[in-house]
């Protein structure tokens, strides 16, 4: 009947424990949590501490999500995050919203560091906006994005293009590109920054 039944799911590795435990029928009700202190024993190239709870519930087709996250010194080869700091909470669908917002301090990536990045994504399928902005003491980045899912495509415009960089200077898009995304393909319009 396509009903799933976890009356508690315990798994340990190390210090790390997930635990699931929920039911899915013609309504969800499941709920997750990760406590993992060091990643490291999970795999010898990561680093740092994450935390993950989360829940779904409500009808299967449109559950309701509400998930919360934290990392401290997160490392992966030669990538660092300090501090990170997500949460998401509402529903896909067509007439529902989610948001969603994820924080990262003191990122090193590769070669570059930047002192703190927020991306946020709030919307439902037919309408949604998402943003970036990451920070360093010279550099600037500033992103907009708005669409639509359309069929297998989503179509929307790159609304906000910010970007300030030592190298390049301070380059700034004067009007929205239209912008089509599918797996068969990828358009943009030229920009003009």
């Amino acid at each position: 009947d396509g009903a799933l039944s976890i009356p508690g799911v315990h798994a340990v590795v190390g210090r790390t424990s997930l635990d699931v435990q929920g039911t899915l029928k013609e309504t969800v009700a499941l709920e997750l949590q990760l406590d993992s202190p060091d990643l490291q024993e999970l795999l010898p190239q990561l680093g740092g501490s994450l935390q993950v709870t989360a829940r779904v519930q409500g009808a299967r087709q449109e559950p309701a999500i509400r998930m919360e996250l934290q990392g401290a010194d997160i490392a992966y080869a030669s990538n660092r995050i300090e501090r990170l700091n997500g949460r998401a909470q509402g529903v896909w669908k067509e007439q529902a919203a989610l948001q969603a917002e994820l924080q990262a301090r003191a990122l090193q990536l590769g070669e570059t560091h930047i002192d703190q990045a927020t991306i946020h994504l709030q919307g439902n399928p037919a309408s949604h906006t998402l943003t970036v902005q990451a920070d360093s003491k010279k550099d600037h980045l500033a992103l907009e994005l708005a669409g639509k899912k359309d069929g297998e495509a989503w179509t929307g415009e790159l609304r906000q293009l910010q970007l300030q960089a030592t190298q390049i200077g301070r380059w700034r898009q004067q009007k929205s590109a239209k912008i089509e995304l599918s797996a068969q393909k990828a358009r943009i319009e030229p920009l003009c920054v």
